[in-house]
C-alpha cells in the first residue's frame, strides 16, 4: 500500500510540473465535441428520431443518454489505460528502468498508483461531460448509491487489467503510440461507444464479446439510463470480474517474464 500511495503523490506531482490544465481541459473539450457534436446530429439531421433497430438493439430511443454514457466511459478509458501502459515505457525512454526492475516495489502496485491517481482525476473530468448533458435535458435514473459504487469499482478493476496488459505489449513493441492508439480504435468500434455492437459484422460481434468492456458499457447503460440496480446484474458483473481477473492474470504473467529476460540481458 506504501508503493501505491508514494506513486500515487509521485504522479500527480508530475502531472502539476508537466501541462497538468492542458491535458486536463483538452480531454474536457473532447468529451464536450463528442457530445456537442451528437445533440446537433439528433436534432438537426435526424430531427429527434432514431431508428427502430436502433431502438431494439439499445434498448432505449435517447440517443443522446446512450452517447454520453458512452463518451464518458472512452474518456475514462484513455486517461486510465495511458497511465497504466505507459508507465515503464516512460521509465524506459528516461533511462531509468534498470533502477524499476531492480526494485523490491510491486510492480502492480506502481501501475496500481498510476492508476488511481489518473482515475480521481478523470471522474472529475467526466463529470462535465454529464453536467453537459443536463444542460440538453438528458436525464438519467437515479439508483441506489451501492450500485454506483460497484460500478465505479468494476469500471477500474476492468480498465486497470487491460492497462496492465497494454503495459506488457508497450515494453514489448517498445512503442507508445500505435499500441494506445490500436488500443483505443478498438474500444471505440468494438465495444459499444458510439453504437449498439449488434451493427456489427457476426464475426466481430464475437470479437467484440470477449472484450470485458462491451458487457461493461452495457451495465452502465443499464444503471444510468434505465435506473437499474445492479443487484439485477449479478451474473454481468461476475462475467466482468472473472474475464478482467483473467486478463490481469495474462498481463501480469507477460510483464514478469519480459522483467526476467530484460534483466538477463542488460541488467546481469
Amino acid at each position: 500500500m506504501q508503493v501505491t500511495i508514494a506513486r500515487i503523490k509521485y504522479s500527480f506531482k508530475n502531472a502539476m510540473r508537466a501541462d497538468f490544465w492542458g491535458t486536463t481541459i483538452g480531454r474536457i473539450v473532447a468529451g464536450i465535441y463528442t457530445v456537442i457534436f451528437a445533440a446537433f446530429m439528433y436534432h438537426y439531421m435526424v430531427k429527434g428520431n432514431v431508428s427502430s433497430s436502433f431502438t431494439d438493439y439499445a434498448g432505449t430511443d435517447d440517443y443522446l443518454a446512450y452517447i454520453i454514457v458512452g463518451a464518458a466511459f472512452y474518456s475514462v478509458s484513455v486517461s486510465i489505460l495511458m497511465a497504466v501502459g505507459r508507465t515503464f515505457m516512460v521509465e524506459l525512454r528516461e533511462g531509468v528502468i534498470n533502477e524499476a526492475f531492480l526494485s523490491p516495489a510491486s510492480r502492480l502496485q506502481i501501475l496500481f498508483g498510476n492508476g488511481i491517481e489518473q482515475y480521481m482525476r478523470s471522474i472529475a473530468e467526466v463529470s462535465v461531460i454529464f453536467l453537459l448533458g443536463s444542460f440538453i435535458r438528458v436525464r438519467f435514473k437515479s439508483t441506489d448509491l451501492f450500485s454506483y459504487i460497484i460500478m465505479i469499482l468494476l469500471i477500474f478493476f476492468a480498465l486497470f487489467s487491460i492497462g496492465v496488459l497494454l503495459s506488457f505489449i508497450m515494453l514489448f513493441m517498445k512503442d507508445t503510440y500505435l499500441s494506445q492508439n490500436t488500443f483505443f480504435l478498438l474500444i471505440n468500434f468494438l465495444c459499444g461507444v458510439s453504437f449498439p455492437t449488434e451493427y456489427l459484422p457476426k464475426g466481430l460481434q464475437y470479437l467484440s464479446n470477449c472484450i470485458p468492456f462491451t458487457l461493461l458499457l452495457k451495465l452502465m447503460r443499464r444503471i444510468l439510463i434505465f435506473g437499474d440496480s445492479i443487484s439485477t446484474h449479478i451474473s454481468d458483473v461476475a462475467i466482468i470480474f472473472i474475464m478482467s481477473t483473467c486478463i490481469l492474470f495474462i498481463g501480469s504473467f507477460l510483464l514478469r517474464f519480459y522483467e526476467k529476460k530484460y534483466a538477463d540481458r542488460f541488467i546481469l
